[in-house]
């Protein structure tokens, strides 16, 4: 994932694309980030059955977890748009946390 954003940072200036998108996963929960790109590398090798089998656990995770209510509470409840995230920064995140989400 930080490969990602620093490919994005590089090209920002030469990209609008790029730029937008670098611009748009600043707002986002860096938790739920890392937990989206994992999920995306682990599908690449399962069948749409066992593909739905993890969004639905998933799903369940992330209802459990405190991003997800948070994020709802600065932009939907409060409407500050200043969502206090468990993690800061991706590469702040354990990757037992992350992995945590898998089970």
């Amino acid at each position: 994932m930080e490969e990602l954003l620093e490919g994005l940072k590089k090209n920002a200036e030469h990209s609008e694309f790029a730029g937008k998108m670098e611009e748009g996963m600043k707002t986002n929960s860096p938790l739920s980030m890392a937990i989206t790109w994992e999920q995306m590398k682990r599908c690449e090798s399962l069948s749409l059955e066992e593909s739905y089998q993890l969004d639905t656990i998933l799903a369940r995770n992330f209802l459990s977890g405190k991003d997800m209510f948070e994020g709802v509470r600065a932009i939907l409840v409060d409407k500050t748009g200043d969502p206090k995230w468990e993690y800061q920064r991706i590469e702040d995140i354990p990757r037992e946390v992350i992995l945590s989400y898998f089970e």
